[in-house]
């Protein structure tokens, strides 16, 4: 049985090809702090996405943007590393996946459309001072979260960011109130 590529340590690299590592079974990609971007504008389709064997991922720390459905159908990562130097998690990047635990970094601003839909039993750490937005299911059917403190600098609650968040107990919420959507909380039945 042919040995394959487990681990991939990246160059310099925007990736223009949509779908790059489809199917393939790297278990572990780090990204070097001279990458700037993940991917080109024109891309549709990410390149880590599909890839089911990919356990741990480490981004580069100047990275700014997670673009969009990064790690689409990646349903086994289990670990990431989230760059110093974070601005925006974008839609639906990293929706499904199996990742333990997530620290935010202090400049992160926006954290998208359904970014951790269905990350089932994922720990996150506490929301930065200067988080501006939670965007509409930003946190579904997220239950490992069960303390939420969030920042009085929000603007922006969509509407079910945290429906289904099975295990929350308590909420602190230091936005106005006119910035709180509808349904919010909707299937919190803690």
């Amino acid at each position: 049985m042919k040995e394959s590529l487990k681990k991939l340590n990246l160059s310099y690299t925007i990736f223009e090809g949509e779908g790059a590592f489809y199917g393939s079974h790297i278990q572990e990609i780090n990204m070097p702090d001279n990458c700037t971007s993940i991917y080109g504008q024109d891309v549709q389709e990410s390149p880590f996405g599909r890839m089911r064997w990919l356990q741990k991922f480490k981004f580069a720390n100047n990275i700014r943007t997670i673009p969009k459905q990064l790690f689409k159908e990646s349903y086994n990562l289990d670990e990431v590393t989230l760059p110093e130097k974070l601005k925006v998690i974008d839609e639906s990047a990293f929706k499904g996946t199996s990742i333990d635990s997530i620290d935010f970094p202090e400049g992160l601003e926006t954290i998208g459309a359904s970014a951790f839909q269905d990350c089932y039993g994922t720990k996150f750490g506490p929301f930065p001072e200067g988080l501006k937005e939670i965007m509409t299911r930003a946190f579904e059917d997220c239950d490992g979260i069960v303390d939420l403190v969030i920042p009085k600098n929000v603007t922006t609650l969509g509407t079910y960011a945290f429906e289904n968040c099975n295990n929350l107990k308590t909420a602190e919420i230091g936005v106005r109130q006119y910035a709180i959507s509808n349904n919010l909380f909707a299937g919190c039945n803690n």
